[in-house]
């Protein structure tokens, strides 16, 4: 015998005899370590083709890639390709020990596709993927651009993201908005930062350059291009969670649960 009873999270849950309930925890854990691993696998092999794709494409080569990679993955692991991305939407979307489970995953994945994607191409053509801060760029100029530009990706992307402030109820639309967003930025700082906007490639790109040159301006960059989107993707994850995203529910008269829209659930959902 059971009923359904109303969650802190918006959903019911059958309350069941003790053992039943036991046994029904025991199996859903192990289904979200099932879905876990292949998120995790997902978001690895995204991140290697994404990190291919920046490594070999030309300009619209690049946005297409970006665009079919994010297409791709999404329904999979969210494709995010990035640990700011990853850390905004622990901030600002429902946190418990799942997704801080599913943060350290991703932030570990990627790291790692990252560093397969460089050392492939390394060994292809001898060529290092590496964000590296360009002469003429000042320390603070290059941590303002990696702070606002890192930052305003992960502002975008939860933007599109979140059910309250969407611009569309489509994936594919929401997904054009964001691979147009990103492209643009990385052409914004391309000639000033390398276009890091990305820890993991900033980290494991200069790393790797540091070991093969011995260079100073890789070991610079590597602390710059990595640091500074982290601080801004804390600050504008930070503004959207209690500033913008309220403002716009209090505009627009929006009243219905906060859900992340762009997951992995509700993107196989609209794709069926």
């Amino acid at each position: 015998m059971s009923h359904d009873v109303e969650t802190g999270t918006g959903t019911s849950e059958k309350l069941l005899p003790k053992g039943e309930n036991k046994q029904n925890t025991q199996e859903l854990g192990e289904l979200n370590d099932q879905e876990l691993f292949l998120q995790s696998v997902g978001e690895f092999s995204g991140m290697f083709l994404f990190v291919t794709i920046i490594g070999y494409g030309g300009s619209f080569s690049l946005l297409l890639g970006l665009y079919v990679v994010l297409v791709t993955f999404a329904p999979i692991s969210g494709a995010h390709f990035n640990p700011t991305i990853t850390l905004g939407h622990y901030i600002t979307f429902d946190r418990d020990s799942h997704s801080f489970l599913k943060l350290i995953y991703y932030w570990i994945v990627q790291f790692i596709g990252a560093f397969c994607a460089i050392l492939l191409k390394f060994f292809i053509n001898g060529g290092i993927i590496a964000p590296v801060i360009s002469e003429g760029t000042t320390f603070i100029d290059a941590c303002f651009q990696e702070f606002f530009w890192g930052g305003w990706l992960v502002f975008i992307n939860l933007y599109v993201c979140s059910s309250k402030t969407s611009p569309s109820k489509h994936f594919l639309v929401c997904v054009a908005i964001f691979a147009s967003c990103l492209y643009f930025n990385i052409m914004a700082t391309k000639n000033s930062t390398g276009a890091s906007l990305n820890p993991a490639i900033a980290i494991m790109g200069n790393l790797w350059g540091l070991l093969v040159n011995g260079e100073y301006r890789y070991w610079r960059s590597m602390w710059i291009n990595s640091v500074s989107p982290l601080v801004g993707c804390i600050c504008f994850a930070l503004f959207f969670k209690y500033i913008f995203e309220p403002g716009y529910i209090k505009l627009r008269g929006i009243n219905h649960a906060k859900t992340e829209l762009c997951n992995e659930d509700n993107i196989k959902k609209e794709l069926r």
